[in-house]
Order: C-alpha cells, then sequence, then structure tokens
C-alpha cells in the first residue's frame, strides 16, 4: 500500500493507477487519507474491504497518516485484528465440535459446557448461524436420547409383565395339577371303598359294607360317581335279599327237620316248637343245640333288620 498526497496522486494520475493494480494506493490531503485506489482486477475479499473501511474511517475522524510508515502500522494492526478473529473463530468451532461430539455419546452436560463456551465468542452473524445449528444439533441428541429410554423403559415394563403373566399361568398349572392329582387320589379312595362294600356284601358281611359304603358315599361328588354308588348300592340291596332268602330257607329246613311248619304270617316266628317225642327238646343235648341255633337265627334277623334300615336312609338322604 502506498500512501500519496493529493497534488502527487493529481500529476502522476496514470502512474497512480498503474500502481493501484498491484496494491492499494491511499490519496492524502493535508496529512489526512481521503481516498482509496484499489484495483478492479484485485477481488474483493474481506481483508481488503476491512482495510479499506479501516482506513476511511481513520480519515473520517482525522487521524494523520505520517507517510507509508502509518499505513503499514495500520496494515499491521488490520492483519493482527484478522488473526484474533481467525483464533477466535477456531476456538468457536472447536468448543462447537466438542459439544457435537458429547452430545453423540449422550454426554449432554459436557455437551451444555461447550455450547456455554461458544455464545462467548460467537460475535458475527455466520458465527449465531453456526452456534444456533450446534444447538439444533444437540437438542436432537436429546429427543432421541430420551425417546430411547422411553423405549426401553417400555419395553422393559412389558418384560415384566411377560414374566408376570408366565409365572401366574405357571403356578395356574401347578394348581390344576394339584388339583387333578387330588382328584384321581378321591376316585381311586372311593373305587376302593366302593370294591370293598361290593366284596363284603358278597360276603354277607353287614357292618363292613355299611362303613365301606359311607365312606364311598362321602367322597361321591361327580354324577359319575353317583352312578357308580348307586349300582353298588342296588348290588348290595341284591345281596341283602338273597341273604334274607337264604336264611329263610335255613328256616324252613331247620322247622321241618323239628316236627313243625312255620307260622303262616308274613313275618317269620322263632317260637318253639311244641314238645314232641321227635322234637329237639325231648334230648337235653338237641335242645340246648336247638336254642343256640334260635339265637343265631334271632340276631342275624335283627342285623339284616339293621342293614335295611341303613340303607333305606342312605337311600333317601342322597
Amino acid at each position: 500500500m502506498q500512501n500519496v498526497s493529493a497534488h502527487d496522486a493529481k500529476a502522476r494520475f496514470g502512474q497512480r493507477l498503474d500502481t493501484a493494480r498491484y496494491e492499494p494506493v491511499v490519496i492524502e490531503r493535508h496529512g489526512r487519507a481521503v481516498a482509496v485506489v484499489v484495483s478492479k482486477e484485485e477481488p474483493m475479499n474481506a481483508k481488503t474491504i476491512a482495510a479499506t473501511s479501516f482506513l476511511l474511517l481513520l480519515a473520517a475522524v482525522g487521524v494523520r497518516a505520517e507517510g507509508g510508515a502509518s499505513a503499514q502500522a495500520m496494515m499491521q494492526k488490520m492483519e493482527m485484528m484478522e488473526k484474533m478473529e481467525l483464533m477466535e473463530r477456531m476456538d468457536l468451532d472447536e468448543q462447537l465440535d466438542a459439544a457435537k461430539a458429547c452430545a453423540a455419546k449422550d454426554q449432554f452436560d459436557c455437551a451444555k459446557a461447550g455450547l456455554a463456551k461458544a455464545a462467548t465468542l460467537s460475535q458475527d452473524p455466520t458465527a449465531q448461524r453456526d452456534l444456533a445449528a450446534a444447538r439444533g444439533y444437540v437438542q436432537q441428541q436429546v429427543d432421541r436420547h430420551n425417546e430411547t429410554v422411553r423405549l426401553a423403559e417400555e419395553q422393559a415394563a412389558r418384560q415384566g409383565q411377560e414374566r408376570q403373566r408366565l409365572a401366574q399361568e405357571a403356578a395356574r398349572q401347578e394348581q390344576e395339577r394339584q388339583r387333578l392329582a387330588q382328584e384321581q387320589a378321591r376316585r381311586a379312595e372311593m373305587q376302593k371303598q366302593l370294591a370293598t362294600a361290593a366284596a363284603c356284601a358278597e360276603k354277607y358281611q353287614w357292618e363292613c359294607t355299611v362303613d365301606a359304603m359311607k365312606q364311598a358315599r362321602a367322597l361321591s361328588q361327580s354324577s359319575a360317581d353317583q352312578d357308580q354308588y348307586n349300582k353298588v348300592y342296588e348290588y348290595a340291596m341284591q345281596q341283602n335279599e338273597k341273604a334274607k332268602r337264604l336264611a329263610e330257607q335255613e328256616k324252613q329246613q331247620q322247622y321241618s327237620s323239628g316236627g313243625y311248619s312255620p307260622s303262616a304270617s308274613s313275618s317269620p316266628s322263632y317260637r318253639s316248637p311244641p314238645m314232641t317225642s321227635s322234637s329237639p327238646r325231648a334230648d337235653p343235648v338237641l335242645q340246648g343245640a336247638y336254642q343256640a341255633k334260635q339265637w343265631q337265627m334271632e340276631s342275624q334277623r335283627r342285623q339284616d333288620s339293621m342293614w335295611n334300615d341303613t340303607l333305606r336312609s342312605y337311600k333317601y338322604n342322597r
């Protein structure tokens, strides 16, 4: 950059124009810069515009330039200012990059700290736009992280509900298994009691039959159980009737062998036969045997009567 007076520039204008093609020419009047001549071929970059504006500002406020030395000093100041702005810009970019890197790693405290530092360095509109873009990126990362956390929590809740459902299903199956096992054991015990009752009825053991039927009745629950119970009950009744017929036949035989016939009444008579020569009472030994047989038959009749009453009461109370 060259500083020339207005008189010199007027006298050698063509030469100054040629000089302006290579470097700016500052025209001074009365020791003050009033104009700057810049070549059209030189690109109007930020440095040239800033230097020209600064020189014109100095001329407007009346700063006196002292030849080329003052212009050189101003250029140095401009370069220093440019370097400072470049350093600030580098610091700004560094803080913005650090904030973005922290946000990408879900370290949002670090990202917020980087944005706060970058806000103190942003002065020009370009830096402000970069700062706003970095803030938007950090906010996007925050929203992404929150959405990821929400989805993870929902998935964990669903998994917990599924585990709880499976545990409840397993408990229900275990209860069902235990219920089936108890049901099988109950049915097996009822079958056992019914078989015992049938065996006792076949042997005409009525006390054993009654006890087994009582226990089978207590274990009977379903209609199928009731049907089986009724079958055994009918069989026991048939056996009881058969036993009564056998007892009646035995009585008939005993009465016939004793020389008399039973009474014509509907109920069998246990009266002693008349005293005849052919009667068992004619002999004391036969008389004792006959009385013992009568007592046995009377006991059997009472047992039959007790069995009939018991079965009828169970049948009517079912």
